[in-house]
């Protein structure tokens, strides 16, 4: 099915540091939104060249001096919907929704009422029927609905029916399970205060404390946050990277003729200190910082001393508890594991920090004989996306859709039930899971993480191993 075309699905990406939204089947989203919405202080305040009643995105912040900023997502739930709802509207409108199902991805630990207030609103604002008409006769619905959750989503970009997702996102890191295409409950792990968010502001902090500067890394944080992302490395050799940045440069040794392998010294030959432009044509010199802020991950004191919420616990020691937790369920699971971690989020792009992770947690893990190999997908900041993009313009996905009829019929209380509108023309069953350490059914109509009726759960379709080669 071609973009665009009538029936195609949407698919929206709810992150907490960008909403994507795009077609099935496409290789990137059409849009990608920071989630703010900011609203003018007093009715009648002219921002800008035209007055509007809410700024989204980067305009929001571009007027940030006029503007009540909000943020409806924190910690990957939204925390306002009417906030919510005012981005959705900016986005969605261009895509035609009423003529589109809509695969939502969020977290795993957003809750039913959450799933079940966005299947409210998506259902009741963007419809072209009301809600007390009867089926529509058309072959495609007027509008439909999944939420897939995004770690298995994640698992399906790679190509991996099992896999250990470590999500480092922009308020917190998710290390979750996902076994044949299910969130696996045992072992699944939320780190608070552990992400992309937390660093930026340690990076800004090293970066004033080393020297005063006219940069105002306080107010524009989006500028030490592409400082981070432009010259960001994690450090695979610790300790000699802190003797090197505490060497005058002119006793450092001759870059062009030593390689310092595992160092960024190695990464960026020539230099110590990198210069980093900005907009205003401000300088900002960054040496030591680069890799000091990525070690955060692994030593969280610093961030913890950010945000009172922070998890003290490093990253490596959680990734390697979540495997040695897995001993009983059996040492092929365990194994496949430990061999399939898979880094994703804007975060995953530092150099040398899968490396990095695989050295720590390869010290880490109390079972002998496992291997330990981390990998990162390419555009790892977009992976639960593009693995929505697969399972929506999957063949027979049709079958799996909460449909606008069936919503009318049940509400968002209770648990819609996906009506088929073709034969199955693949492998499915449609016999119980036994996986029984699932999360219950939600009020969406999802069967969990794969409990249940197969051909009810969008879960459960995509968790079948023969549908993560689509």
């Amino acid at each position: 099915m071609d973009e665009g075309e009538e029936g195609a699905p949407l698919v929206l990406d709810n992150g907490g540091y960008r909403v994507r939204l795009g077609w099935g089947g496409a290789e990137a989203p059409v849009s990608t939104i920071e989630p703010v919405v900011g609203y003018p202080f007093a009715s009648g305040v002219t921002v800008g060249v035209r007055d509007k009643d809410r700024y989204v995105g980067d305009e929001a912040r571009s007027k940030r001096d006029y503007l009540a900023l909000r943020f409806p997502i924190r910690n990957r739930s939204v925390e306002g919907w009417n906030w919510m709802e005012d981005l959705w509207r900016h986005l969605l409108p261009d895509m035609d929704p009423e003529e589109h199902p809509i695969m939502v991805a969020d977290s795993w630990i957003a809750p039913d009422v959450a799933r079940a207030t966005t299947m409210a609103i998506l259902f009741e604002n963007y419809s072209v029927l009301p809600p007390f008409a009867k089926p529509f006769a058309h072959p495609l619905p007027s509008v439909s609905q999944r939420t897939c959750r995004q770690q298995v989503l994640a698992a399906v970009r790679a190509g991996r029916p099992t896999a250990l997702v470590v999500d480092i996102g922009n308020d917190d890191t998710h290390i979750i399970p996902v076994v044949q295409g299910e969130v696996h409950g045992n072992g699944a792990v939320q780190l608070p205060g552990l992400g992309g968010a937390n660093l930026t502001k340690y990076l800004a902090t090293l970066l004033k404390k080393k020297a005063p500067t006219t940069l105002d890394l306080d107010n524009h944080d989006s500028l030490a946050a592409d400082i981070k992302h432009a010259l960001g490395y994690c450090s695979t050799n610790l300790e000699l990277d802190r003797r090197l940045a505490a060497m005058p440069q002119a006793s450092l040794p001759f870059y062009n003729s030593i390689r310092l392998n595992g160092t960024y010294l190695d990464l960026l030959p020539g230099e110590l200190l990198a210069a980093y432009q900005a907009p205003d044509g401000s300088i900002v010199e960054v040496g030591s910082e680069r890799f000091e802020c990525a070690e955060a991950l692994f030593h969280p004191q610093p961030l913890c001393a950010l945000d009172k919420y922070c998890s003290p616990k490093g990253i490596h020691y959680a990734v390697a508890d979540t495997i040695n937790s897995l001993d009983s369920t059996g040492r092929d699971i365990q194994s496949e594991l430990s061999r399939n971690i898979l880094l994703i989020g804007a975060t995953a792009r530092l150099s040398g920090l899968s490396t990095r992770l695989q050295q720590e947690v390869d010290k880490l893990i109390t079972t002998a004989g496992l291997t330990v190999q981390v990998s990162v997908p390419p555009n790892p900041e977009l992976a639960p996306w593009i693995g929505g993009s697969k399972v929506s313009s999957a063949p027979g996905m049709i079958d799996h859709w909460v449909y606008k009829e069936d919503y009318d019929e049940c509400g968002a209380d209770d648990e819609p039930h996906p009506t088929p509108r073709t034969p199955l023309t693949h492998s499915l069953t449609t016999t119980h899971t036994t996986n029984h350490n699932c999360r219950p059914a939600t009020a969406l109509g999802e069967a969990g993480d794969g409990c249940g009726m197969v051909r009810r759960c969008c879960f459960a379709f995509i968790g079948r191993a023969d549908y993560f080669d689509v």
